[in-house]
């Protein structure tokens, strides 16, 4: 009978089974009231403190506040355990909010320091909300290092935050998962939601971004992230900034931020193997805004990146009090490194169509495509994207191009703005590089109804190679499209009829200027 009670004993400890269950840490346990009235910090840290790795943190439904005990704290509350459930009864029936008078703070909840001590793997928190009470608490070192931050971590494999909602932040960060040597990783964010974000204008600037990730594999799906309930929210920058690699962001809505998706190539990692997917985005000025800075020995910047099925909806020029002009549906900013296998298709942007003189539109806003001359992209395509009454440019690359792929797209009215800009800035398609290589505008449908732009497509390179052009539509008001090469010593072929297709195969080594032009009746 012994042997059979100690086989039984070792055959539980190989399986793995703990010696002690998880314990579930009710709050009301440690003191916590959740009546909106008491402050409940000191509490709820006791049961924080209680936690083992596997045990749950418990909030019934109720309303709890926390309070930083004085200026400049670090984290309100703090934990570091593995495996940890973190849940309430309903983001309708369990909130943790910043009681009014609250100091300065770093986060109302964050995983100690960074590195393994931080460790946070297997965290999920659900159910819940989040109140961080911005119009009743000090923010007046919100950028000055203490960013109030929701919840954070330098640390943690597997983490899950799920039917949570953050209101009434005017955080740097609200969900913060960041560290750039991949210590955090496998995260996923899904059904968050936010309201009244960004809502207080700190004099200092802000530089708020409400989910943002630093590591390795994540995916953000089905979201609603709304800033104010107007485009006016003058601290609301951006709903989700990712950084690192492998990452998804699919079946989001974001409204009312100044941006809606920022997707990095920054550090020593390239940006690899990402996915922006079918995210509806409205009330913006920047819809998805790319960046591709150097680091390290890397090549590129990104490399394998997707953005495909987005709806894109701009807001007047000069409407959000941060950026103010500058507009862009899918545009690469603060880049100076090259990019490779990008696919920016069957998106849709639509931008407010001008009715009056705007009083601060600039040229530097563009549909798709980049203003940055110092980066190549390669291997690359912008196709079967659709561009509506952009102000500017439809599609714009100041960037050199190798191999790369401008087809099927549909652009109506773009650059038929009313300000007096050069005519290379009121036209569908410009292309200004130092070296072309392989480009193709292929099948691309334009159409003029308003009888305002300039060109329907104006290329301009230093030096051209394997340059394809066929099977494209334009139709516009007039009759004449015309098509000039001044520098090159190759002829330009006949005008196409007007509402026709046009088809140009060139090979230019120097000083090429190519464009189609909408001109007026003779």
């Amino acid at each position: 009978m012994k042997r059979i009670l100690l086989v039984f004993v070792l055959a539980i400890a190989l399986m793995g089974i703990p010696a002690q269950a998880a314990t579930v840490r009710n709050v009301k346990n440690y003191g916590a009231v959740g009546n909106g009235v008491t402050n409940d910090t000191a509490a709820i840290q006791s049961a924080m403190s209680a936690l083992a790795n596997g045990d749950s943190l418990y909030f019934p439904a109720g309303t709890y506040l926390v309070k930083a005990p004085s200026a400049h704290t670090s984290y309100i509350l703090q934990f570091a355990r593995q495996n940890i459930t973190w849940y309430g009864d309903g983001e309708a029936t369990t909130t943790i909010k910043i009681a009014n008078g609250c100091p300065s703070y770093t986060a109302l909840w964050f995983a100690a320091s960074g590195g393994a001590a931080g460790n946070v793997s297997g965290l999920e928190v659900r159910d819940i909300t989040f109140d961080q009470n911005v119009q009743n608490v000090d923010v007046s070192e919100l950028m000055g290092g203490y960013p109030q931050i929701t919840l954070g971590t330098y640390y943690g494999d597997g983490i899950h935050i799920h039917d949570v909602t953050v209101k009434n932040s005017n955080g740097v960060n609200c969900i913060m998962l960041n560290s750039n040597a991949g210590n955090v990783r496998n995260v996923m964010i899904e059904d968050v939601t936010s309201r009244n974000i960004g809502v207080e204008e700190v004099a200092a600037g802000g530089d708020l971004s409400f989910i943002y990730f630093d590591g390795i594999t994540a995916t953000v799906q089905n979201c609603d992230l709304q800033a104010g309930t107007s485009i006016h929210a003058p601290d609301a920058v951006c709903a989700i900034e990712m950084h690192g690699t492998d990452y998804t962001v699919q079946d989001n809505t974001i409204s009312n931020f100044n941006l809606g998706i920022i997707v990095t190539g920054v550090g020593t990692i390239a940006t690899e193997g990402c996915l922006i997917d079918n995210n509806i985005i409205t009330g913006v000025d920047w819809g998805v805004d790319i960046w591709s800075i150097s680091g390290g020995s890397k090549v590129y910047g990104l490399n394998g990146v997707t953005i495909s099925n987005n709806d894109i909806a701009l807001n007047p020029a000069g409407s959000h009090p941060l950026t103010g002009n500058v507009r862009s549906g899918i545009g690469f900013n603060n880049s100076n490194i090259a990019v490779n296998n990008l696919t920016i298709d069957h998106n849709t942007i639509t931008a407010p169509l001008e009715t009056s003189m705007p009083s601060n539109a600039t040229t530097l806003s563009h549909g798709i495509g980049s203003i940055h001359s110092g980066i190549t992209f390669y291997n690359s395509a912008v196709t079967n994207n659709t561009i509506t009454n952009f102000p500017e440019n439809g599609i714009r690359f100041n960037s050199s191009l190798n191999n790369v792929s401008i087809a099927g797209n549909k652009l109506t009215n773009c650059g038929s703005t009313l300000a007096q800009f050069p005519a290379v800035y009121k036209s569908h398609v410009y292309i200004n590089a130092a070296d072309l290589t392989g480009l193709k505008l292929l099948d691309n449908t334009f159409i003029d109804n308003l009888g305002r732009i300039a060109y329907f497509v104006y290329i301009t390179a230093n030096a051209s190679s394997g340059f394809q052009m066929s099977g494209n539509t334009f139709t516009g008001t007039a009759s004449i499209q015309d098509v000039v090469a001044p520098e090159s010593t190759t002829p330009p072929p006949p005008p196409p009829p007007c509402g026709g297709s046009a088809a140009l195969l060139g090979l230019f080594s120097v000083a090429v200027l190519i464009f189609w032009r909408k001109d007026e009746l003779r």
